[in-house]
């Protein structure tokens, strides 16, 4: 959750919500709240809160539906299935949730130029993503399998070096064991911004990726790490708006 009137660090528009760390991203939500609050003399915060809900309403994210499957092999749930299924997904997201989805979507994937719509540097470097691991045949033998390896071996040091032998293995177990259905609905998502119909659908997904992590019995810091390794493994990631990281500094020179 988060969002609601303000409050939270960072100069992110009034809702808590920071770019990750190392981006220089800021999004188009200060200009629009500087332009909806000369307009309408509205408070920032105020200001602030009506541009997302316009975010949201101008894209028209629907979190009601359930998709008629989640991947091609799944059968077809029925419409009973599909309403009980909508219900829980609405259940448990509250307006301030809402909010802060929107003021993170507009922090990363808009700009001042795109305004309400979605940074097109973003959704090229994102469908890339897609594309690059859209053939089932070359990923099944390089693109998901050297994904995996990378995820897997980077996550040990992102969990923390303080964490027991034992404790880190059973995670990284946890992890390994689900990672397929992780990688394909991080892709897939990743894609949907090449079309605004599929775009709706966002949350469906974000949904399935938060049932995935549940599943691996994550906790909230050690899914953001598990993410942000996958992040930086993705082919193209850098195009997709991320930050490279620093390189090395180099050794300092030995004493004369």
């Amino acid at each position: 959750g988060g969002g609601g009137d303000g409050g939270g660090g960072g100069e992110d528009g009034g809702g808590g919500v920071v770019a990750w760390a190392g981006s220089t991203r800021v999004g188009a939500e200060p200009e629009l709240v500087r332009r909806v609050g000369g307009a309408f003399l509205l408070s920032r915060s105020l200001s602030s809160r009506y541009v997302r809900l316009l975010f949201l309403s101008t894209h028209q994210f629907d979190a009601s539906r359930a998709r008629a499957a989640v991947y091609p092999t799944d059968p077809a749930p029925k419409p009973k299935d599909i309403k009980q299924a909508s219900k829980r997904r609405l259940q448990s997201v509250s307006v301030p949730d809402w909010e802060a989805f929107s003021a993170s979507l507009l922090l990363h994937w808009t700009s001042a130029a795109s305004g309400l719509e979605l940074d097109g540097a973003v959704t090229k470097g994102l469908r890339a993503v897609r594309n690059s691991l859209s053939d089932q045949r070359a990923s099944a033998v390089l693109g998901w399998p050297l994904m995996q390896q990378a995820v897997l071996a980077a996550l040990p040091t992102a969990l923390g070096p303080d964490r027991p032998a034992v404790a880190l293995r059973s995670t990284v177990a946890a992890v390994s064991s689900r990672m397929r259905p992780l990688l394909r609905a991080v892709v897939e998502t990743c894609g949907i911004l090449s079309s605004p119909r599929e775009l709706r659908d966002l949350f469906g997904w974000l949904a399935d990726i938060a049932d995935t992590l549940r599943a691996m019995g994550l906790s909230p810091p050690d899914a953001a790490a598990l993410l942000s390794c996958l992040t930086r493994c993705l082919p193209g990631q850098q195009a997709a708006g991320s930050t490279p990281p620093a390189p090395p500094a180099e050794p300092p020179e030995p004493p004369a």
